[in-house]
């Protein structure tokens, strides 16, 4: 096998291990939304029964609708983002990838054909992604060039770039 063959292959195999941790990252996250959601919808519910139990008559009427009001709007913010369908499409993918990954390693570093097979398989699974985040991708790379031993090829992510980056790129032009 040729050299530059290996380099493709190792590419590739470099942006499946990515594309994992990316999904990987996405599931968490939107395991981590939920179970936040679910945690301020009960205590909400238990603020809500003790003030409708113990404080009906010292509360005013308008400050007992604000729990339940709350909760309401916590369960629409889950059902609109859909948390746990989210959760179950990235970890499909993220299956996927892991199973293209295994092939390859498998079957080691064969030849061309064998190689393109395995990115069209690639290009197929990335058909069933929504919208990468740019800035998440980037700190995936990072971490798995880190994890790899690798010293070079770092892109620095300012502060809001990482704590926002399950939710907005900001600055993804810049990367």
């Amino acid at each position: 096998m040729t050299e530059e063959a290996s380099t493709d292959f190792d590419n590739l195999l470099f942006g499946i291990r990515r594309s994992i941790r990316y999904h990987d990252r996405r599931v968490s996250y939107y395991e981590w939304l939920h179970k936040l959601i679910l945690l301020a919808t009960l205590v909400a519910g238990s603020f809500s029964i003790v003030l409708t139990t113990e404080f009906a008559n010292t509360w005013p009427g308008w400050l007992q609708i604000l729990p339940p009001a709350f909760i309401s709007v916590l369960v629409s913010i889950d059902l609109v983002v859909g948390t746990v369908s989210k959760a179950k499409l990235h970890n499909g993918l993220k299956q996927q990838f892991t199973f293209l990954e295994s092939r390859m390693q498998k079957n080691g570093e064969e030849d061309n054909r064998k190689l393109r097979e395995w990115e069209s398989d690639r290009l197929s699974i990335e058909a069933l992604e929504p919208p990468v985040l740019r800035v998440l991708d980037t700190l995936c790379h990072n971490e798995l060039l880190r994890a790899m031993g690798y010293k070079s090829d770092y892109k620095p992510l300012g502060f809001f770039q990482r704590a926002f980056a399950h939710v907005i790129d900001i600055g993804a032009d810049t990367l």
